[in-house]
């Protein structure tokens, strides 16, 4: 690779949201990402797409918390509209992770609070184009326990590999 996205969220004075900023080696900024956005925005995550292409994902709270996606060309500008990835709006859901499959295609995890202190990790596919391949579903072992803090990482055979911390009351 030749560009580095570095991606954060800051307070602009009155919310919370998310960029990202692409240079290369040299320190030289060669563009911005910055989707639109509408409440507060946080924990922005990206991955670069066998195209070329890179997907945004971030956490967007609207009253709600949703886990938001833009799809980006090589030239840093907006491919379609802004997707949701998740899929329960009277869920609460956090932290996403994002990683790319070598065929362009990508993976989303992200914890959903389920109820008081539970949380559990759900997983998204995704095309090169952004279209939902499937269901979201739930990767972590058991329900309504507080299993959070998922890791994503795709290995060269093209499987995935997620983590997560669990707390169980084990009495």
């Amino acid at each position: 690779p030749d560009k580095i996205l570095i991606n954060g969220f800051y307070w602009n004075g009155s919310s919370w949201k998310v960029q990202g900023k692409i240079i290369n080696f040299s320190g030289q900024e060669l563009g911005a990402v910055n989707p639109s956005q509408s409440g507060q925005n946080y924990y922005p995550v990206s991955a670069v797409l066998k195209n070329g292409n890179f997907v945004f994902i971030w956490e967007q709270d609207t009253g709600g918390r949703d886990i938001m996606g833009q799809l980006f060309n090589s030239s840093f500008q907006k491919v379609g509209n802004e997707f949701k990835v998740n899929l329960d709006a009277h869920l609460k859901s956090y932290k996403p992770k994002v990683e790319s499959f070598s065929d362009g295609k990508f993976a989303v995890t992200w914890n959903t609070k389920e109820s008081g202190y539970n949380y559990d990790v759900y997983l998204q596919l995704f095309d090169e184009n952004a279209s939902k391949l499937g269901d979201a579903y739930q990767v972590s072992a058991e329900a309504n326990k507080n299993e959070n803090g998922s890791n994503l990482a795709i290995l060269d055979s093209d499987s995935m590999i997620i983590t997560w911390g669990a707390n169980y009351d084990n009495g």
